[in-house]
């Protein structure tokens, strides 16, 4: 009765229930795959703990921790997001189809942002954290900053907003900042 179906709607909350745990399942995966996303970072900072006593490695590795924690935080938000659809049972199944859309959403996000990992993950999977072997790492660190660099790299992108409002059309003297899209489309 609480949930809106009526004194027959048992039937109905059960077909719902069914459904929500086909969806949430779907999630479960996913925050399998961001927990496998986040072992990856966890390994290169027990390696960034294991190798201190090396400049070159932390020099290595420290920036590839600044933007692995981009991703992390993002996918993070993303499964606490359908969680939270989750939370409320009575609304959960008094607005199914609605929260069904939003978890798809998420779901969907979540799957692109995720496959690209695939193969950086199990590159990882059996990276020793213990008596590490620099030469072997490096190789692996370097990859890992090229997967991450054009992903989640920071860019000051305000000078080129600027021009573009100000109607300008050479963009690329303004505080140095041109994006690989323009530098690709420029005559030559």
């Amino acid at each position: 009765m609480e949930l809106g179906h009526g004194a027959g709607g048992g039937k109905i909350v059960s077909d719902l229930l069914d459904e929500a745990s086909d969806e949430f399942a779907y999630i479960e995966f996913l925050r399998e795959r961001f927990f496998a996303v986040r072992s990856v970072s966890e390994r290169v900072r027990r390696i960034r703990r294991e190798l201190a006593h090396h400049a070159s490695m932390i020099a290595e590795i420290d920036p590839v921790l600044r933007l692995i924690a981009v991703p992390l935080r993002s996918l993070g938000e993303k499964i606490t997001d359908a969680d939270d659809h989750a939370a409320d049972v009575v609304s959960l199944f008094g607005g199914f189809e609605m929260h069904r859309k939003a978890v798809r959403i998420i779901r969907d996000d979540l799957h692109r942002r995720l496959r690209p990992w695939d193969e950086i993950v199990e590159a990882w999977r059996y990276v020793s954290d213990r008596s590490v072997d620099p030469y072997a790492t490096i190789p692996l660190l370097r990859d890992l900053y090229r997967f991450l660099a054009p992903r989640y790299m920071p860019a000051d992108t305000w000078a080129l907003m600027l021009a573009a409002e100000a109607g300008r059309e050479n963009r690329q003297g303004i505080g140095n900042v041109v994006t690989w899209y323009e530098r690709q489309s420029e005559p030559a």
